[in-house]
């Protein structure tokens, strides 16, 4: 969480129950910054838009969604879809 005055926005995920699931990590910026100040990266990252979620996946950045552009539902069916298992269009089923 950036700009958020130190707060890492756990009481909103919490209201969604996203916070205690075992693959969530909570990062917060000390923010608030503003001008030369102005916060441009996030752990190693360019960021360009706030507020940022990243996913990642075996350290991987798999989807970076910024909320201007993904709406709740969205970000809420990507996590249901990253816990089902499913194949595309007939290839086999991965390997548990």
């Amino acid at each position: 969480a950036v700009w958020n005055n130190g707060q890492d926005g756990r009481s909103m995920l919490k209201k969604f129950n996203i916070v205690d699931q075992p693959n969530v990590t909570i990062l917060a910026d000390p923010g608030p910054r503003r001008g030369e100040n102005k916060i441009k990266q996030f752990a190693g990252l360019q960021l360009s838009w706030i507020p940022t979620t990243w996913i990642y996946k075996d350290g991987d950045l798999r989807y970076a969604l910024n909320y201007g552009e993904v709406r709740f539902p969205v970000l809420q069916q990507f996590l249901e879809d990253s816990q089902s298992e499913w194949s595309h269009k007939g290839e086999p089923k991965l390997e548990e």
